[in-house]
């Protein structure tokens, strides 16, 4: 009985750390000098914008938001400050927990 108990324990810990790291989180760092209204994360091979993740929310310049993913790949990660400027980044590697600055020099 002890056997299947550790059994079972163990295999529910393999599985929920395989779950964690199949959905990294992406950390956005805007280091833009401006505002941020809008960031979309979508898979890099799809050929549109998923909906924006702040929401209602802003994310000033300095400030960083932590998005986790559906799964790890490649992605595309694009900003829009108040002015409709966009600062994007295209085909991001992310298979683990990533930390990702936005600056001036992602600017479309």
């Amino acid at each position: 009985m002890k056997k299947r108990i550790v059994l079972a324990a163990a295999l529910f810990l393999t599985m929920a750390l395989s779950a964690m790291a199949a959905s990294p989180i992406i950390r956005v760092i805007n280091a833009t000098g401006y505002a941020m209204y809008h960031l979309q994360i979508s898979p890099a091979s799809s050929k549109s914008w998923e909906e924006d993740v702040l929401g209602r929310d802003v994310l000033l310049d300095n400030e960083y938001v932590d998005v986790r993913l559906p799964k790890s790949g490649r992605w595309d990660v694009r900003l829009i400050d108040e002015d409709g400027d966009t600062y994007t980044l295209y085909n991001i590697r992310i298979y683990e927990d990533t930390d990702l600055t936005v600056g001036i020099d992602a600017l479309d």
